[in-house]
């Protein structure tokens, strides 16, 4: 991955001159979900007095409940950057219950499995995206979301689950289907391409790319999604 991803849909005029500060190089595209996509890593920003009337008032974006559930549906890796600090509602004059929106994040968490980073403003999210680029780069991105190893005896469906997560291209909800229509990880690894196509998700490319994981041989040919 060369570039950092921005979504058409972002305030460019806003963002851009910052991530050209931080000399990120970027460009832009239409994602189908997110703001920003590091090679599979996508993330949805939010400002927070948008977040939380998204979640309060009824004449709140509504866009909220679709696009997290998308987000977690298209995206490997999906993240839900919120900027802003909980005193700018209060000096907006917002009606402010922190269970509220301690609540829906934790639910969105849990439902959805999107990481959560609550961050001070739009420049600290841009360093984030900036170290985050850089650090996939040398690849060096860290442990899977799903960690694997969560105990001695740990619950094999998560493992199941994070086996499948771990491939390119495949969110939690994905996987999710996945073992549902296979039933196991072994069938889904011997499945053909045809086969593969019959999951809501998975297209033509994706299950060509698969396929190529599960069959080739290591270190003959580098297969990119």
């Amino acid at each position: 991955m060369k570039e950092l991803i921005v979504d058409t849909r972002e305030p460019v005029k806003d963002i851009v001159p910052l991530l050209d500060k931080l000399g990120v190089p970027h460009i832009e595209l239409a994602l189908e979900a997110g703001d920003y996509d590091c090679d599979g890593i996508t993330i949805e920003r939010k400002a927070i007095n948008d977040f939380y009337l998204s979640i309060t008032e009824p004449k709140g974006d509504p866009r909220l409940f679709n696009q997290i559930p998308r987000l977690a549906e298209v995206s490997s890796r999906p993240i839900l950057a919120i900027t802003g600090d909980e005193q700018i509602l209060i000096d907006n004059n917002i009606d402010y219950n922190p269970n509220v929106l301690y609540g829906t994040i934790a639910s969105l968490m849990v439902r959805y499995g999107v990481e959560v980073l609550w961050l001070r403003d739009d420049w600290t999210l841009m360093n984030v995206l900036a170290n985050l680029f850089q650090k996939v780069q040398e690849g060096k991105e860290g442990l899977p979301w799903y960690g694997i190893k969560t105990g001695r005896y740990s619950n094999p469906d998560l493992q199941r689950k994070a086996f499948i997560t771990g491939l390119h291209g495949v969110s939690p909800i994905l996987s999710d289907r996945i073992l549902l229509h296979f039933g196991s990880v072994r069938a889904f690894v011997s499945a053909e391409v045809k086969e593969m196509l019959r999951i809501e998700g998975i297209g033509l490319h994706k299950a060509e790319h698969f396929y190529n994981v599960f069959n080739g041989i290591y270190g003959e040919k580098k297969d990119a999604l």
